[in-house]
């Protein structure tokens, strides 16, 4: 697989992601050659075309419109409208087995969705990207890590603890330095960005 041009097709749908870390960590991912994928918190859709393009089985996103951390941009936009309603058209009609919940992941009726779609199946790699708040990101992994196949793989983005971040409520770095087990970075060190994923 041609992982530039899979992270090309991410950054053209808007995907906003410091290069050399996606570019790692959409090859780990690869090496994984995982059946089923999901994500929280899609945005515009750039991170999970990548998903959708390596997985060969069910991919499920879950995304809130007009969420605190990045959900403005896909509802009521001033010139674009719904944004999220064309792409989860776009999916829909790009990607076999590609299923888009519209909703919060805290709620126990999206956990209800996803479980129904997974049937008696589990989840390979699991990147969750929405509600960076601590208790946000604590609550998204505790709710679906038992999803995740043992020796599967769970991903946050936004892992690095910077003053940037903290102003906007972002906590992910806190939440990730206090996470144990197997463990690896894909990480500039920037004022922002940063990706971890733990093994369950």
């Amino acid at each position: 697989m041609d992982i530039n041009s899979v992270v090309a097709k991410g950054y053209s749908l808007g995907m906003v992601q410091e290069k050399p870390e996606i570019i790692e960590l959409a090859k780990f991912i690869d090496s994984l050659s995982p059946k089923n994928v999901m994500e929280i918190g899609t945005k515009l859709g750039g991170t999970f075309e990548i998903l959708c393009n390596i997985a060969s089985g069910k991919k499920i996103s879950i995304d809130l419109p007009g969420g605190v951390h990045g959900g403005w941009i896909t509802k009521n936009h001033p010139y674009m409208g719904d944004v999220y309603k064309v792409r989860n058209e776009y999916f829909k009609n790009t990607h076999k087995h590609t299923h888009t919940i519209t909703g919060d992941s805290h709620k126990l009726s999206t956990l209800r969705q996803v479980l129904d779609i997974l049937q008696d199946e589990q989840i390979d790699f699991l990147f969750i990207d929405g509600d960076h708040t601590l208790e946000g990101v604590t609550k998204d992994y505790e709710m679906y890590k038992h999803l995740v196949k043992p020796g599967g793989w769970v991903a946050f983005h936004d892992i690095n603890d910077t003053e940037h971040h903290r102003s906007l409520n972002v906590y992910v770095g806190k939440f990730w330095k206090n996470l144990k087990g197997v463990k690896k970075e894909f990480n500039l060190h920037k004022h922002w960005a940063g990706i971890g994923a733990i093994q369950v």
